[in-house]
């Protein structure tokens, strides 16, 4: 069950997830732990990737591994097939207005606005364009997200082993991006700051959210940023602001494991 400072929010069961990513695999490492959880409560998922990866490999088996992911997941699979790292806001848009129109998801996930990919930056951008009569929208993490601030947390222990195995579905970016390292890095990062007890997970930034998941635990961090106070209007206006602005890259070499798992597994 997600809380926000304290109130318990609710929204129609059986719930119905749409998760947006601009390229295979952004999805699975920012939310794949609260898509396996969902999954495993029957909820309606679908999953939009809007490029077609190309620059990180063969399109058709970044397509192969889009498919099994999503099979893992017993979610849809909507793939765009947009020109990877030349995505256009209103291409992106209209994909998303007719995903929208024929699914209608209770809940949006989406990449957080400050990113230094500028494909991830046009499909939040699309998204909230889009995705204005949703009654949720979180935004998710990934390893060129800029500035995130986790607001809402999920404790993901029980299924981290399967987080990391759909990732690994995406086997031809193993080697070439260490996503999963990045994940399983993050995972124990973001259970430390919800509870030192926890062991493993996801943090969101919710734009939006109406949310009550049944037995699906969640952890609201104590602070806050009214909906419609100035810094949401300055984290929307990023969203666009930045489509067409390069930053440098987060250094995050010293943070990497060589197992993500290395910091809790013992012996």
């Amino acid at each position: 069950m997600f809380q926000s400072n304290g109130n318990q929010l609710c929204f129609p069961d059986p719930v119905r997830v749409l998760a947006v990513g601009a390229h295979p695999d952004d999805i699975e490492a920012g939310a794949g732990g609260l898509l396996i959880l969902l999954s495993q409560e029957k909820a309606g998922i679908a999953l939009c990737v809007l490029t077609d990866g190309a620059q990180g490999g063969c399109i058709e088996t970044r397509r192969r591994e889009a498919r099994l992911a999503a099979h893992q997941l017993g979610a849809e699979l909507v793939l765009g097939g947009l020109p990877d790292t030349r995505l256009r806001l209103r291409d992106a848009i209209g994909i998303l207005e007719t995903l929208i129109k024929r699914f209608k998801p209770d809940i949006i996930l989406v990449h957080y606005p400050r990113d230094t990919h500028q494909d991830h930056r046009i499909v939040t951008a699309a998204t909230l364009s889009v995705g204005r009569e949703v009654s949720n929208l979180l935004f998710y993490e990934g390893p060129s997200t800029l500035g995130f601030t986790p607001m809402t947390s999920l404790e993901i222990s029980t299924v981290m082993k399967q987080k990391l195995a759909l990732i690994r579905l995406h086997q031809s970016q193993m080697d070439r991006t260490r996503i999963d390292t990045w994940a399983g890095v993050t995972a124990i990062y973001r259970g430390f700051q919800m509870n030192r007890s926890i062991t493993y997970a996801e943090a969101f930034h919710p734009f939006r959210e109406q949310l009550s998941l049944g037995p699906i635990k969640a952890h609201s961090h104590q602070t806050s940023l009214a909906r419609d106070g100035d810094g949401w209007h300055e984290l929307v206006e990023s969203a666009v602001n930045l489509i067409d602005l390069g930053e440098p890259p987060l250094d995050r070499s010293s943070s990497l494991a060589a197992d993500p798992l290395d910091a809790t597994r013992p012996g």
